[in-house]
């Protein structure tokens, strides 16, 4: 028997509100960026301190107001439709962890400031802690000269001055959780990813609380006079980015340094390049969409990137927060699923800093879109994925109409130390299609391209294997090569372990 119903009252009213309320509201995972738990969904409206939406007079003050009232009144700030013109960088207060756009709100940036339109940032505690041992790969304790005002909770910046590549200024850099303390031993949540020999020593990071961005679009009025990120995060907590675009700007579209964890869901379009080849010629544009620099961690990308650079890649802290860590870092454990569209250089790419990147589940088309202009001696090739950095994972990625190879893993930068095998790139799922270059994949150091690599291509050589790249791992792959006279399967055999290979319309299956 079916029982009775609620009678219809207040009471019942508010129970179906609350139900449908739970159903709706957010799945939250700790750690991963998503809406923290009473989060609040109104908060302080920018109207109410001058703020005109307009795009006729400036609204950084007000805007600036804003956010500090947002600080003081539950940290939200909402934005409603229309464009703020904004002549200055908003520096979001720590206290402020929501800003809410909506669907065709604009922030146009007029100015050029050093931290962007939108910056949230941390800091470094004043005092070094020297690190007198464990300072090596793989260790997950260290000691300290003292452990003083040290926690379990503290988050730790740990660095160094090696130099591991001598063309740009690199050095370790680590961003590491307190597990435990005993003495002046610390025991870390995550083992360092690389050696510290010269002066090691570590600062507390303060970490910013997290900040979710949703909707609207960040853009710059002129971008031949932007030559700094639209967004800049610096040593924050769980950054959110959802739902918003970013374009028209002259250099990356977020700049994400030393924070942790997260998710970007973003879409990012028209960043100027005019760095690479004779296309554009020498200038200081460089139109990354994501650039995650120094001991950046465990965050997550989706979303759509087209017309820029590179849609994501790593680098060195050239701009950090704190002088001290310029030029440290090594991001890692990135995972990037991203729609990639006529890059001008390479699509998905790792500069030498770099640990435990995974492009997974994206699509690239169309990368370098430069080359096919005419250029011919570009700063980099105009390829699918280019990696550079240690532990890089490739997976379910499809890469089609690559102006130079599908994918490539690079020559070690001058004065790097050679990767191990355990370091060495994995890829797997991967489709290359239609590529325009000599080479489908072409690999300059060791790496496993395992099962369900699949070449449809026209391309001279479906796999080039260089002497450099001798223990290189081919097991289960497709090498199609369609009407191509004389077209090598895998060029350099003997330097690679072949297993379970297919060929399809390849006069020579493999060669050398």
């Amino acid at each position: 028997m079916t029982p009775n119903p609620l009678p219809k009252s207040p009471l019942r009213r508010a129970l179906r509100a609350a139900a449908t309320a739970l159903l709706a509201g957010p799945v939250v995972v700790a750690g991963l960026g998503a809406t923290p738990a009473g989060a609040a969904t109104t908060g302080v409206d920018a109207a109410a301190y001058g703020a005109r939406a307009n795009d006729a007079v400036d609204d950084t003050k007000a805007l600036t107001a804003a956010l500090a009232a947002a600080a003081t009144k539950g940290g939200a700030l909402t934005l409603g439709p229309g464009t703020y013109r904004v002549n200055g960088t908003l520096e979001v207060p720590g206290a402020v962890t929501s800003i809410t756009m909506a669907p065709t709100t604009v922030l146009r940036q007029q100015g050029d400031p050093k931290r962007g339109t939108l910056s949230k940032k941390g800091s470094l505690g004043a005092a070094q802690y020297g690190i007198t041992a464990g300072a090596v790969r793989g260790s997950s304790t260290v000691k300290l000269s003292t452990a003083a005002g040290l926690k379990v909770g503290s988050w730790l910046f740990l660095g160094s001055s090696d130099a591991f590549a001598d063309h740009k200024p690199m050095q370790p850099g680590h961003l590491r959780r307190v597990v435990a303390v005993s003495g002046t031993s610390v025991t870390l949540d995550t083992p360092l990813n690389r050696t510290m020999r010269t002066s090691p020593r570590a600062y507390v990071a303060n970490l910013a609380a997290p900040l979710t961005v949703t909707g609207g679009a960040i853009e710059h009025a002129t971008p031949t006079r932007n030559y700094y990120p639209l967004v800049t995060l610096d040593l924050v907590q769980s950054p959110v980015l959802a739902g918003v675009e970013l374009r028209n700007g002259g250099a990356s579209g977020v700049r994400v340094g030393s924070t942790v964890g997260g998710s970007f869901d973003v879409r990012i379009h028209d960043l100027l390049d005019d760095e690479s080849g004779k296309r554009y010629g020498s200038g200081r544009h460089y139109g990354y969409g994501i650039e995650a620099v120094g001991a950046a961690r465990d965050l997550r990308i989706t979303g759509q990137v087209h017309t820029v650079r590179h849609a994501f890649t790593t680098n060195a802290a050239y701009q950090p927060v704190d002088s001290r860590i310029r030029g440290m870092g090594d991001p890692e454990s990135f995972k990037v699923s991203l729609d990639v569209r006529g890059t001008t250089s390479t699509g998905l790419d790792t500069h030498e800093p770099g640990w435990a990147i995974s492009f997974a589940g994206s699509t690239v088309t169309d990368p370098g879109r430069y080359r096919a202009a005419g250029s011919t001696n570009g700063k980099e090739g105009g390829g699918g994925v280019f990696i550079r950095s240690r532990g890089t994972v490739v997976d379910g990625v499809t890469i089609t109409g690559a102006y130079d190879e599908g994918l490539t893993v690079a020559r070690p930068a001058p004065g790097a130390v050679a990767w191990t095998l355990a370091e060495a790139p994995v890829v797997r799922n991967v489709r290359i299609v239609g590529g325009k270059g000599t080479r489908a994949v072409a690999l300059h150091q060791p790496a496993t391209l395992g099962a369900g690599l699949v070449v449809d291509s026209a391309q001279q050589v479906g796999v080039q294997v260089n002497s450099t790249a001798k223990g290189a791992v081919l097991s289960g792959a497709t090498i199609g090569l369609r009407g191509v006279k004389g077209a090598i399967g895998v060029h350099g055999a003997s330097y690679a372990s072949l297993n379970g290979v297919s060929y399809v319309g390849v006069a020579r299956p493999t060669f050398g």
